[in-house]
């Protein structure tokens, strides 16, 4: 899961398997009503995290824990 928070500050990855798992935070300056655009890429083991049309991923991560699955 990917989430955004005004709240916060922040976006956030992680998983839920039987419990959720937060995987990374990043602080981000999110404002609340305020459309913004996320863009997830998955490719094997490694996430990347997408905001705001920015060229380059805020979080990057690997993770194999679900090797397999839909979106």
């Amino acid at each position: 899961y990917v989430g955004i928070s005004a709240a916060n500050q922040c976006v956030l990855i992680g998983k839920a398997d039987n419990q959720w798992t937060e995987l990374k935070r990043i602080d981000y300056p999110v404002q609340a009503e305020q459309f913004h655009r996320l863009k997830i890429e998955a490719v094997a083991d490694e996430l990347s995290v997408y905001i705001d049309d920015h060229q380059q991923p805020l979080i990057e991560i690997r993770d194999d824990s679900f090797r397999d699955g839909v979106i």
